[in-house]
């Protein structure tokens, strides 16, 4: 039984700029909670601009993901590529990505990482799924294809996030399983994904009319019986507001399966190479 395990959700971004010290409107949330037997607490919520400690907000980040607290933290953004265009070890193929990083980004732009590391498919890219994308999709939700750096493409989530993976001296699950320094292991969450699961709204969630509005409440009200507890009113006034805010603490859900043991969809074949989502049962 898990008693007070420190977990983090965090809703990303391939955007460079929502990532900049200045920008007040980024759409890059942080959920910290505390993971008991059957709850969630929500301790706090707050844009990644901020999270305490020095260093630009991707540094800061890093950091938090690196301190020496055991716990577990869930991303919403892949952690790799198809299998067919990684050759190598995890954490060689974040090293790469992260030295395409240039003109003072702390990433890489998505194009850079497609024409690095699939160049045959042109200098966007092409929509390959990996296999755990693959079956989401099979199940009607909308996925990204991380070698697509076109509209609505996860190349420039990929490239943001496995700079992050380069940064990280703990476990990434299921791809590497060998934490040093740092006590906080990685998994990958999608949001979208989860809330298919528990067959709550799992689309036109994000905007500002009526309609999106009662469809973030119907979610919120998911989670609580989902097992989120110890919210404060105004972080509950966030989710209503913002879907970045309450997809930071739907990805809670995802730290918490792979905590407990308790995943909806078990790795597949390719996933110790593409990486997997978490979703909870």
């Amino acid at each position: 039984m898990i008693h007070g395990l420190p977990i983090l959700g965090i809703d990303f971004s391939g955007d460079h700029s929502k990532w900049s010290a200045r920008c007040s409107n980024s759409n890059v949330w942080i959920a910290q909670g505390l993971l008991r037997s059957e709850t969630i607490s929500l301790q706090k919520l707050q844009r990644v601009q901020g999270l305490a400690g020095r260093g630009d907000p991707f540094q800061r980040l890093s950091n938090l993901l690196n301190s020496e607290v055991a716990g577990v933290a869930a991303i919403d953004a892949p952690f790799s590529l198809p299998a067919e265009n990684v050759n190598d070890a995890p954490e060689k193929i974040w090293l790469a990505c992260r030295r395409l990083a240039c003109d003072g980004r702390a990433f890489c732009r998505g194009s850079d990482l497609v024409q690095t590391f699939a160049p045959e498919l042109g200098a966007r890219g092409k929509k390959l799924l990996r296999e755990t994308e693959r079956y989401w999709q099979g199940r009607r939700v909308n996925v990204r294809s991380t070698t697509w750096s076109g509209p609505r493409g996860g190349a420039p989530f990929a490239a943001a996030c496995m700079t992050l993976l380069s940064l990280h001296k703990g476990a990434v699950w299921p791809l590497t399983d060998h934490p040093s320094e740092a006590k906080m292991t990685l998994v990958e969450a999608f949001p979208a994904a989860q809330l298919r699961h528990w067959e709550l709204p799992y689309v036109k969630y994000n905007g500002a009319t009526e309609t999106e509005h009662n469809q973030r409440a119907i979610i919120i009200e998911g989670l609580k019986r989902k097992g989120l507890v110890a919210a404060s009113e105004d972080d509950i006034d966030l989710c209503r507001n913002s879907a970045d805010a309450l997809d930071a603490v739907i990805c809670l859900f995802a730290a918490a399966a792979f905590a407990r043991g308790r995943l909806a969809v078990m790795p597949g074949a390719s996933s110790r190479a593409e990486g997997h989502i978490a979703v909870h049962e």
